[in-house]
């Protein structure tokens, strides 16, 4: 047998093949976990999105609803009188007032609630999408909106029961069209106005409400560095001042305007004359 034909490889050329494979295997892991963390991020924006605005044009379907009558009668004191609820918050209707609110202490969300009557004619829309009532006699429907372990919630006072509408909340403010000229542009807001700043005589007269409904992704360590978002008190201030997370989650941040369409301005207006 020759020389030539025992020869094999060096012990040089195989610490260079390894090398080389151990490089290209790298290379495959970092692609591998890029593309993963691609598709992790992508995932958390979609449902980020389809989250803020599930909620979001939920709460302005029952919110277009506060105020609606079963009954035609002269005035809105007829019809909504002067009431309290003590449950999921404790908040006292003023007469006449389809909507009243309260701030969060210590910038926590806030919390407000909406009231309606409906019969089995002309039914209204509850908190889980069901049309009241079914049967009997008419009903005067409650619906409250606040945020609960990170959860915008919508409490029924029908089946004294809450139905999330978003998931992991960062905040909730809410501001309040109030009408305080009531001319013969009765029905639009003259001012936007905390719950804080509006009087027991004023909710009759709010005919439109602002929602900021900040969110953050359920997923965190997706993003390179901690995003800074305009949170809730700066766009509802007008501000520009930037929020900084202190993780690396993603974050967005919906603000909307609903008509408050039942308000009654004009019944009340035409009371004070």
């Amino acid at each position: 047998m020759s020389r030539k034909r025992l020869l094999g490889f060096t012990l040089i050329e195989l610490m260079v093949a390894m090398t080389l494979a151990m490089l290209l295997l790298l290379g495959i892991g970092q692609l591998f976990t890029r593309n993963r963390q691609n598709v992790t991020l992508l995932a958390n924006f979609s449902r980020l999105q389809e989250n803020g605005r599930f909620g979001t044009e939920y709460m302005g379907t029952l919110l277009r609803m506060a105020g609606a009558r079963s009954d035609i009668v002269p005035l809105m004191t007829v019809s909504f009188p002067q009431a309290s609820i003590s449950s999921p918050a404790s908040l006292t209707f003023p007469a006449g007032a389809v909507i009243v609110g309260r701030d969060g202490s210590s910038n926590s969300p806030d919390t407000f609630a909406i009231r309606q009557t409906g019969s089995i004619s002309k039914p209204v829309q509850d908190c889980d999408g069901q049309q009241v009532p079914t049967s009997g006699a008419a009903i005067t429907l409650v619906l409250t909106f606040f945020v609960s372990n990170g959860q915008l919630m919508c409490h029924s006072s029908r089946t004294s029961t809450s139905v999330a509408l978003s998931e992991n909340v960062v905040d909730f403010q809410v501001l309040y069209g109030h009408d305080n000229i009531r001319d013969d542009n009765a029905g639009f807001p003259n001012r936007y106005l905390t719950a804080t700043q509006l009087g027991s005589t004023d909710w009759r007269y709010v005919v439109g409400v602002r929602t900021c409904l900040a969110l953050r992704s359920r997923d965190n360590n997706i993003t390179l560095q901690s995003q800074s978002y305009l949170g809730c008190g700066s766009i509802l201030d007008r501000g520009s001042t930037m929020t900084t997370a202190s993780d690396k989650r993603l974050y967005k941040t919906y603000v909307s305007t609903f008509n408050l369409r039942n308000s009654g301005v004009d019944d009340a207006k035409d009371a004070a004359t």
